[in-house]
């Protein structure tokens, strides 16, 4: 079974660039974004058991 951990994340801007480079930026790190409720990202990141 997989095992994750997760983070949550403000990001709070209207520049769209900055939105995408911050995202680019946790993607790069291995993060996943998997839902987002206004300005709240969620990302999970598998972890080694």
């Amino acid at each position: 079974m997989k095992k994750y951990k997760y983070k949550c994340v403000s990001i709070w801007t209207w520049n769209a660039q900055a939105v995408t480079r911050t995202l680019n930026e946790y993607a790069n790190d291995g993060w996943e974004l998997f839902f987002v409720v206004g300005c709240w990202h969620y990302f999970k990141k598998e972890v080694d058991n």
